[in-house]
């Protein structure tokens, strides 16, 4: 299970309207995880306006993430619109095969910022590079068993 935690990096609370109000407690932390999904974590833009100011960064379960490594998982959201986002889910791993023209392994063609989600262990896969045959995909959100 995907686990993302928000860290207020202020002392004062910081309420995200974007997230049914949720209140990020001054120099305190809230579990996201527990109820929204890494997709509604991502178009959230108030949370990711936060980032970009250096308010909140996101702790993983285990440790506390840059806030660079912080937008890596919030960046969709900074120019682009809910239909923008790629998020393809699947039981599968990403792998340099899985390209700009993959249409015949999983149906789908990636591009660059795509993402890939793993039903099973909830990690998060982003496109870096999807040259045909050698695509390159790192891993955004570290898998939870």
């Amino acid at each position: 299970m995907t686990i993302l935690i928000a860290k207020n990096q202020t002392i004062s609370n910081i309420i995200l309207k974007d997230l049914s109000s949720i209140i990020v407690p001054g120099s305190g932390q809230v579990n996201l995880t527990d109820n929204f999904s890494v997709t509604e974590i991502q178009l959230a833009a108030d949370l990711n306006a936060e980032i970009v100011a250096g308010n909140i960064i996101f702790n993983d379960g285990s440790v506390d993430l840059t806030t660079e490594e912080s937008l890596t998982i919030s960046e969709p959201v900074v120019s682009k619109t809910e239909t923008d986002i790629s998020i393809f889910t699947t039981t599968l791993v990403p792998d340099s095969d899985w390209d700009d023209s993959d249409t015949a392994t999983v149906g789908k063609s990636f591009a660059i910022n795509s993402y890939v989600q793993n039903t099973i262990t909830g990690a998060l896969y982003r496109c870096e590079d999807a040259t045909t045959g050698a695509a390159v995909w790192n891993i955004v959100v570290q898998e939870r068993l």
